[in-house]
């Protein structure tokens, strides 16, 4: 999971910008997102990134088939999680998952 959303946020970044992971404990969940600067992600497309087989490479430097988001959102609730995404136009894209730390609501899951 985070290396696809790695992938993705260097891909999407522009030259010598910063892509930043970030990873918090919030009582009883763990949090991480990973930010880029790259061109973000229109409205119309939004809505569209976490199916399967959808791409919209414009802008990245980073070719697939579409199944990173998908992948990742599956995997994260596989876990008992959830992913968001937040992305402005021209100011880049956040990746947001969030874990809970109760080991057992991950394993009835799973």
């Amino acid at each position: 999971m985070l290396y696809n959303l790695l992938a993705n946020a260097v891909g999407f970044a522009p030259h010598d910008s910063t892509v930043k992971l970030r990873v918090r404990r919030h009582g009883e969940s763990m949090t991480f997102s990973v930010t880029d600067l790259g061109p973000g992600i229109p409205a119309d497309v939004l809505d569209k990134v976490f199916d399967w087989f959808e791409t919209n490479t414009s802008g990245s430097r980073h070719r697939g088939a579409g199944l990173g988001l998908s992948l990742v959102r599956s995997f994260v609730e596989l876990h008992g999680g959830s992913v968001t995404l937040e992305s402005a136009v021209g100011r880049g894209t956040t990746v947001t998952c969030v874990f809970p730390l109760d080991h057992g609501a991950q394993q009835s899951a799973a």
